[in-house]
């Protein structure tokens, strides 16, 4: 049951941290050798910004685990014909496992990225203030966001989840991309209906505070933004789980 996948979301925070370790330490030997090892203090970089750009690594994650439920649409199966289990509540138990894999993985991401900043001496121009929290919340909105879409998109396609997962990000970029560029107003209104449900127009700017609007896509504070992206990805789970659990066997 969960336990598979929690084997499957560990083995896949393994790998990612590995790789992700691998290509920072490339990166730094690479900046080492070119005798440039210390960051020129240009000014001061807020920590929200630097967290706020480590949501890329969470979506990462996201569409890694995000497969689980698909994949192992056979096994639980057969487990509600051997055990007084609802389809819904075995669908919810792997959703709370990538719930806390994906923010194992926003962490690691970030904790990666504080170390890289640190080994090139540049730790002394981050900046924390309590916005940091909130794009925290944000960026992990925005990853469990992008995660339900996919879950729900894969819901009705046993084995599919990480094809599906795949080409989301496709899908994403492109709208993101389409959006800026000029359009008649008609094609440019529905792009904007269309990016309400890619996480990526959610994000934004993450730097702007409570008392600003974003500049991109979603014209909302930080805090709405990070209240709408939970809202999304708590509906589409819901949705998704309720479509899994009532597909014919």
């Amino acid at each position: 049951m969960q336990y598979v996948e929690i084997l499957r979301a560990r083995r896949a925070l393994l790998w990612f941290t590995g790789i992700l370790l691998g290509l920072v330490i490339a990166a730094l030997v690479s900046v080492y050798a070119g005798s440039h090892g210390d960051i020129h203090n240009s000014g001061d970089v807020p920590f929200e910004d630097l967290v706020g750009a480590c949501a890329f690594g969470a979506w990462i994650v996201a569409t890694i685990v995000v497969r689980g439920l698909s994949a192992d649409a056979a096994h639980a199966t057969a487990i509600v014909w051997t055990r007084p289990m609802s389809r819904d509540r075995i669908a919810w138990r792997y959703i709370a496992v990538d719930a806390i894999a994906i923010a194992l993985g926003y962490v690691i991401v970030i904790d990666v990225a504080i170390l890289a900043i640190a080994a090139l001496g540049g730790i002394n121009v981050l900046t924390i203030d309590g916005a940091a929290a909130l794009a925290f919340a944000l960026g992990l909105g925005t990853a469990f966001m992008w995660y339900a879409l996919a879950l729900l998109a894969s819901a009705r396609f046993p084995g599919r989840g990480g094809a599906i997962a795949g080409t989301s990000w496709g899908v994403f970029v492109v709208l993101a991309t389409l959006w800026a560029v000029p359009m008649p107003p008609v094609l440019h209104a529905v792009l904007t209906v269309l990016n309400y449900v890619n996480p990526m127009a959610w994000l934004g700017d993450f730097s702007a505070t409570s008392h600003h609007v974003s500049r991109h896509v979603i014209e909302f504070p930080m805090l709405a933004r990070a209240l709408g992206s939970w809202a999304i990805a708590i509906v589409a789970a819901a949705a998704a789980v309720r479509l899994w659990a009532t597909r014919e066997v």
